[in-house]
C-alpha cells in the first residue's frame, strides 16, 4: 500500500508538471519559466506541510473502518533465517492465537489476520498481539530499537495486547536462541520490577514474587489463583467479558499505584501481600494516541479462562472501531 501511495504522488507531480511545460512551451520568456517555478514550489511545499497530517488521517480512518490484526511470529525479519522467539511464562504460540482469533473475527469485523515480524509492525495495524509473555524479538537489545518501534506504534494509535510482565525479556533471534533480562537492577539475586521499561515507559505498576532477602526466601510466588469481578462501570464500557467465570491466575498484575490506566478486571477483596492496592488482571494503559493492554494473567492454554476472557476483550474492541 505504501509502494501504492507513493507512486500515486509521484505521478501526480510529473503529470502536473508536464501540463504547465506543455502549456508554456510556446512562450520561452524568463517570467514564463518563473510562473511555473513559482507554481511547481508552493505546490511542492504545501504537500510535504500537509502529508503527514494527511497519512496519519487515512491510516488512522483505515484502522476503524478496515481493521488489521497482526501477530508476532517470533522474528524480526524472517523465521526461516533467525532462531525461534522463546515464550516466557506462556504458553499460548502464534498460530494457536491465529487459529483461535480466525474462528470468532470473521469479516467485516477483521479485512486482515495475520503473523508478523516485528519489523512489519507500523500504523496500518489496528492491534498487535505479543504472543511471548515476558519475552519478545529485540533488533538492539543494548539501544532497545524495537521496543521504541513498538511504543512508537502505539503512540500514533495503535493498540498493543501482552500477558505477564511483559518486556521482561527481550532477545536478537539473529544473533541467539537465548532471551536476555532486560532488567540489570539486581539486589541479592532478586530482580525489581519497577526498574523493568514496563514501569519506566509505561508507568506499570505490577504484582510480583515476594522475597525476604535476609533469609533468602520467596515468601510468596506467582501465578496464583484469585477471586475476580467487573463493576458496572466495567461491563458498561467493556461488555461483560467474565460471563460466570469467578476465578482467574494472575501473573503480574497491574495495580492502582500505575499511573494512568483503565481498569477491565477487578480482583476482589485485598490481596495480603498488596496491602491498600487495588489490582487489575487486565488493564488498558494510554499512551499517547494508543494504548497497551496489559494482561496480568497466566494464559496456559487456548481452552483456559484466562485466554477467553482476553479474547471476549479483543473482539469487543474489534467491535467497536478500536476505538475506546
Amino acid at each position: 500500500m505504501k509502494d501504492i501511495v507513493k507512486s500515486l504522488r509521484n505521478s501526480v507531480f510529473t503529470t502536473f508538471f508536464y501540463i504547465l511545460l506543455d502549456y508554456y512551451k510556446k512562450q520561452r520568456s524568463w517570467f514564463d519559466y518563473l510562473i511555473i517555478f513559482l507554481i511547481l514550489s508552493t505546490t511542492l511545499l504545501l504537500v510535504s506541510l500537509t502529508w503527514n497530517v494527511i497519512k496519519q488521517w487515512y491510516l488512522d480512518w483505515r484502522r476503524k473502518h478496515f481493521p488489521r490484526v497482526g501477530i508476532l511470529n517470533g522474528s524480526i525479519k524472517s523465521r526461516t533465517v533467525e532462531h525461534p522467539c522463546r515464550r516466557q511464562w506462556s504458553e499460548m504460540t502464534p498460530s494457536m492465537w491465529f487459529e483461535q482469533l480466525k474462528r470468532d473475527f470473521k469479516k467485516p469485523l477483521l479485512s486482515e489476520l495475520i503473523l508478523i515480524p516485528t519489523s512489519e509492525i507500523d500504523n496500518s495495524w489496528s492491534i498487535v498481539i505479543n504472543p511471548f509473555g515476558e519475552n519478545y524479538p529485540e533488533e538492539n537489545p543494548r539501544l532497545l530499537k524495537t521496543f521504541k518501534e513498538i511504543c512508537e506504534y502505539i503512540n500514533k494509535g495503535g493498540i498493543f495486547v501482552v500477558t505477564g510482565s511483559a518486556f521482561f525479556y527481550n532477545q536478537n533471534t539473529f544473533a541467539t536462541p537465548q532471551s536476555e533480562r532486560v532488567i540489570t537492577h539486581v539486589i541479592e539475586g532478586v530482580q525489581y520490577l519497577e526498574y523493568s521499561v514496563l514501569t519506566q515507559e509505561f508507568g506499570v505498576k505490577y504484582t510480583g514474587n515476594i522475597h525476604d532477602i535476609q533469609n533468602k526466601k520467596v515468601l510468596f510466588e506467582e501465578p496464583v489463583e484469585i477471586n475476580v469481578t467487573q463493576t458496572s462501570d466495567m461491563v458498561k464500557m467493556w461488555g461483560d467479558l467474565l460471563q460466570g467465570i469467578n476465578h482467574l491466575k494472575r501473573f503480574r498484575a497491574a495495580t492502582s499505584e500505575t499511573i494512568d490506566y483503565l481498569p477491565v478486571i477487578i480482583q476482589e477483596g485485598e490481596d495480603q501481600w498488596n496491602k491498600g492496592k487495588k489490582i487489575f488482571p487486565i488493564a488498558l494503559i494510554r499512551y499517547g494516541k494508543g494504548a497497551l493492554i496489559h494482561a496480568g494473567l497466566h494464559i496456559h492454554s487456548y481452552s483456559c479462562d484466562e485466554f477467553l476472557v482476553l479474547k471476549r476483550l479483543i473482539l469487543k474492541l474489534a467491535k467497536n472501531k478500536f476505538t475506546f
